[in-house]
């Protein structure tokens, strides 16, 4: 709910965004269903359900093998984390749909963009998809796509960079560097 009325922080908790380690990916992604039905938890788990099938989805299409997807969508760790209000699942969604948009698409000329976006997006569900960017370019660097690695790397840096540069409390006085100096924080955030 704090993402629609513009002050994101964790609920019962009034400090700083900054200081929160969970990035806003994934409140964002709940935030409509917070507009539209604010009192029932149980809508909070929609999001998470329907993703879920969008992982079976993209697990088929990477591996075209239907017995291992109805294998994936009959295990029980999916079943539990697709009707819970966890960042597992939307994460993994948009960890497959960029592994399947670059293994499939990988020479259509807007690519690098799309990946840099959808990079970005794992970024801001789990602070642990930040390993997809050295990734991706590695790939455009074996391949000798060195255009494609410049327009990507170029385009993640910037997204990265205002995100951390826009985030509450580092506009309002200082940049992301100077919280570097505040050890709750590092050990929050970075470790």
């Amino acid at each position: 709910r704090s993402l629609l009325h513009g002050n994101y922080h964790l609920p019962g908790n009034q400090q700083p965004a900054y200081k929160i380690p969970y990035p806003p990916g994934f409140p964002a992604l709940l935030a409509p269903v917070a507009f539209f039905a604010p009192s029932n938890l149980n809508y909070y788990k929609i999001p998470c359900f329907l993703l879920s099938f969008g992982v079976i989805f993209l697990f088929f299409l990477l591996r075209r093998d239907f017995l291992t997807s109805m294998l994936l969508l009959l295990q029980p760790l999916m079943i539990f984390f697709s009707q819970t209000v966890m960042s597992e699942i939307p994460f993994l969604f948009f960890i497959l749909l960029t592994f399947y948009l670059f293994e499939n698409y990988s020479e259509y000329r807007r690519m690098p963009f799309i990946l840099s976006v959808l990079s970005f997006i794992v970024f801001l569900i789990r602070p642990i998809g930040i390993v997809i960017f050295p990734s991706i370019a590695l790939f455009y660097v074996l391949k000798k796509k060195y255009r494609d690695v410049s327009s990507f790397s170029v385009l993640s840096i910037i997204l990265v960079s205002v995100y951390f540069i826009s985030r509450p409390g580092v506009s309002s006085g200082g940049n992301f560097f100077s919280y570097l100096q505040d050890p709750q924080f590092v050990f929050q955030n970075i470790l």
